[in-house]
C-alpha cells in the first residue's frame, strides 16, 4: 500500500489529502497493474486494526469497508464476504481452500467509533474463495475469551495458525491453530519449560501445517540464547527440542523436511560471526553445522533457486553485506 494525494478517489474528501491506495505491481517489469483507493478510517468504517491487504489464490483481499476480494491481476471486484453482523473484519490471508480472516465480534449495538463492538472478542473465520460465503467462525481461547485488541500475526492461512500476544512486548500469549472445519486445537503458550517463543521476531517461527517450529529464548549470563523447538499443532505438545550451543538465534527457515537456523556466535559482541544449523524437521537431530567468518546479521531469510538468502538491515558500523547466500548441504 502507498499513500498518495488525490481528490478524485471516492474515499477522499474534496480537499487534496493523503489517501491510502493499494496498488498491484508486476514483479517482472515493475509496472503498476491496477490500483484502488481504500476508504478513510471514519464513522462508516467496518474494520479493526490498520488497513490490511493480503494476496493469494488469485485474489487480493482488502479489509476496509467489510471484507472484499478483487482479482489480483485486474483489480476487478470478485465478492464482498458475508461477515457475521456482530463482527468486524481485520487481518486476512487467502489460500486455495479458503480465505482465512480474523474478526472482532461482540454486541453490535455498543460500537466504538470504528464500529468495533465494545469488549469485542477475537474470532477466526474462513470464507469461500469463490463466493465469499462464510464457511466457519470460531472464537479464540480454550477457557477464556481473547480480546480483539491483542497483537496478532497470521503464520499460516491453511491450516490457520495465528500468534496472539496479550502483552505489548509479545512475551505473553499463545499460538492458536484450527483444523479445516474451524475446530480449535489446544493453544501453544509462548512460555514453557522450553523457554519463551519469540512471536515478534520476523523469522522466529514456521509451520508445515502439522507442526510449529520456533526459536525459544532463555537467559544465560551474557544475554538471551535460543533453542529450536517443534510442537504438534493438533495436540499442542512439544515434539522435540534441540540446543544450539547456547547461541542467540537470528532466524529459522523450513524447507524440504529441514529446519535451517542461523545463530550468532556471541550474545553481546557486535562483530560476532554466524553459524548455520541444519536440523531434521521430523526429529530435531543435527544434519549439518557450518560456521561463517563474515558476520552477516540477516534480518530476513528466504529461498531463491535452491539458495538460502540472508538479507541484512543491520546498523552496525562497519555494516555487513546487505545480502548473503548460503548453499544448502
Amino acid at each position: 500500500m502507498a499513500p498518495r494525494p488525490t481528490s478524485t478517489a471516492p474515499s477522499c474528501s474534496s480537499k487534496r489529502e493523503l489517501c491510502t491506495t493499494v496498488a498491484a505491481i508486476d514483479l517482472k517489469n515493475g509496472r503498476e497493474m491496477w490500483h484502488a483507493p481504500i476508504p478513510a478510517h471514519d464513522d462508516k468504517a467496518t474494520r479493526f486494526g490498520p488497513n490490511p491487504v493480503a494476496a493469494g489464490g488469485g485474489l487480493a483481499v482488502l479489509a476496509d469497508q467489510g471484507l472484499r476480494a478483487v482479482d489480483v491481476r485486474t483489480g476487478e471486484a470478485r465478492w464482498t464476504a458475508a461477515v457475521p453482523k456482530n463482527c468486524v473484519p481485520g487481518k486476512a490471508a487467502p489460500a486455495k481452500r479458503h480465505v482465512a480472516a480474523l474478526l472482532a465480534c461482540g454486541d453490535p449495538d455498543k460500537p466504538w467509533r470504528d464500529n468495533t463492538p465494545v469488549g469485542a472478542e477475537l474470532h477466526a473465520a474462513a470464507f469461500d474463495p469463490a463466493t465469499g460465503a462464510l464457511l466457519w467462525s470460531t472464537p479464540f481461547g480454550d477457557r477464556e475469551p481473547v480480546s480483539h485488541s491483542v497483537g496478532t500475526s497470521i503464520l499460516s492461512a491453511d491450516p490457520l495458525v495465528v500468534s496472539a500476544s496479550t502483552s505489548s512486548g509479545s512475551e505473553h500469549g499463545a499460538f492458536h491453530s484450527f483444523d479445516k472445519d474451524g475446530r480449535p486445537h489446544p493453544p501453544i503458550d509462548f512460555n514453557g519449560a522450553y523457554g519463551t517463543l519469540d512471536a515478534k521476531r520476523p523469522l522466529g517461527s514456521a509451520t508445515d501445517g502439522t507442526r510449529l517450529y520456533a526459536l525459544a529464548g532463555y537467559y544465560k549470563k551474557g544475554g538471551t540464547r535460543h533453542r529450536a523447538v517443534a510442537f504438534d499443532l493438533a495436540t499442542g505438545q512439544q515434539v522435540w527440542k534441540t540446543g544450539l550451543d547456547d547461541s542467540p538465534g537470528v532466524g529459522l527457515n523450513l524447507q524440504d523436511g529441514k529446519v535451517t537456523v542461523i545463530v550468532r556466535t556471541s550474545a553481546t559482541s557486535a562483530v560476532a560471526n554466524e553459524d548455520l544449523y541444519v536440523l531434521d524437521a521430523a526429529t530435531g537431530k543435527e544434519r549439518d553445522v557450518r560456521s561463517f567468518h563474515d558476520g552477516v546479521a540477516p534480518y530476513k531469510i528466504f529461498e531463491y533457486k535452491g539458495l538460502l538468502i540472508g538479507a541484512s538491515l543491520s546498523d552496525y558500523v562497519p555494516p555487513p553485506p546487505p545480502f548473503t547466500a548460503y548453499e544448502r548441504s
